[in-house]
């Protein structure tokens, strides 16, 4: 008799039309993994009283729960609905200028890999531009296909570093040229958010087993990024309670899985306040939308829904103690903007990932000791960054924003 293998077990999920309404079998994927471990648990109690046989006559089951954590490595393109699930948005095309024939730019010097692009008549930040974004060239005599992180933003200057370490060329006006933003953009909105419910089976091929979980959420996920190692991402998933059993797979002719490239936190580059910083050893956070079942009713054995709370990003940084002026900021309790992004390989326009915070606290700055290089860390919370009624800015106005290159 066959022994199910992990590596025979497939992971399908689709998102539904709303709660109570099993997503379709038809129009699902498949998502690879690391690890899966959906399963349904059960509450239990058992009779307290007390028989002249001095044993527990009576036990039962009671409120049934489902989900588990699905742990993956980061890729591009991939995780593009579980993160608008997440941060409760659809996502949205990048900014583009349009054809301007006034931008010039200039490179800080050779080896510095940061310079600027100046507009004359045009207004990078009425475009859609934020600190944070990446972005690329095209029409120019040189500059083109180049990925541009946003360090710092004014309606008419982009201050620029670049992903992979490619010098930018001086360039006069006169050409036509488009800046545009890559990719899409996902950013927890100031209203309209969406509450997405997903169907998820795992099928266990090998014995013809099939486990689905209706009225899934996806509220939480963490990030890690290790410094010589894949990037990876964990999704914690919860439902309410009911799950269905087959011998077949519930889910028929899934989309294949989504091709990307894996991500390492050796090929990127981290930003704080619009300077790199080189000393960080690791860094991971968790973006939490604080879900959990509703209380039981009388009458039923699965939660009525689940609800959502405040999303919360919390994380921390492991770096090299250098200076004063990362402590410094927890010490005197200055905000500050930071940018992670990490590319899936070292060409000019590779694909990437990038997670800009644009509101950071850090809340603290402890030292460890030993025969090494002396390490800090400090954990941060970030925030919300409103407008209140005021113009659009040179920072996004959310918690987190997620730009991953190769959304559609």
């Amino acid at each position: 008799m066959a022994i199910a293998l992990g590596i025979n077990k497939k992971l399908i999920a689709a998102k539904q039309s709303g709660l109570g309404v099993k997503a379709s079998a038809v129009g699902a994927q498949y998502y690879a993994r690391v690890t899966s471990d959906l399963n349904l648990t059960k509450d239990t109690f058992k009779s307290n009283q007390i028989q002249t046989s001095q044993q527990v006559r009576s036990s039962r089951h009671a409120m049934r729960h489902t989900g588990g954590t699905i742990n993956d490595e980061l890729l591009s393109g991939v995780h593009q609905e579980w993160n608008e699930s997440l941060l409760r948005a659809a996502a949205v095309d990048g900014a583009t200028t349009g054809v301007l024939t006034d931008v010039t730019a200039s490179t800080d010097g050779a080896g510095t890999f940061t310079g600027t692009f100046t507009t004359a008549g045009g207004d990078f930040i009425a475009d859609g531009f934020k600190v944070g974004a990446v972005y690329q060239q095209t029409g120019g005599t040189s500059n083109n296909d180049i990925n541009f992180l946003i360090t710092a933003l004014t309606a008419t200057v982009i201050s620029v570093i670049t992903l992979n370490k490619v010098d930018i060329v001086d360039e006069a006006s006169g050409g036509s040229v488009t800046l545009t933003v890559e990719g899409m953009t996902i950013q927890v909105p100031e209203s309209g958010h969406t509450a997405d419910y997903w169907t998820f089976e795992e099928f266990n091929s090998d014995i013809n087993q099939s486990k689905s979980f209706p009225d899934c959420v996806i509220g939480q996920a963490d990030f890690n990024f290790p410094p010589n190692d894949s990037a990876t991402v964990n999704y914690p998933i919860i439902g309410i309670g009911q799950m269905d059993t087959a011998t077949s797979q519930y889910f028929t002719t899934p989309t294949e899985v989504s091709c990307g490239d894996a991500l390492t936190a050796t090929s990127g580059i981290v930003i704080i306040d619009g300077v790199k910083v080189g000393l960080i050893t690791g860094i991971d956070f968790s973006v939490n939308g604080n879900t959990a079942e509703l209380d039981g009713v009388v009458g039923d054995d699965v939660a009525p829904d689940v609800y959502r709370g405040k999303v919360e990003v919390t994380g921390n940084m492991s770096v090299y103690f250098q200076d004063a002026t990362l402590r410094d900021l927890f010490i005197n309790e200055v905000e500050a903007e930071i940018v992670v992004v990490m590319t899936a390989d070292s060409t000019d326009s590779a694909d990437f990932i990038s997670y800009t915070f644009p509101r950071v606290k850090i809340n603290g700055a402890t030292e460890d000791d030993g025969e090494k290089g002396i390490i800090q860390s400090m954990p941060f919370e970030a925030l919300e960054n409103p407008l209140c009624g005021m113009p659009a800015t040179s920072s996004y106005n959310s918690t987190i924003v997620i730009q991953d290159s190769t959304y559609v």
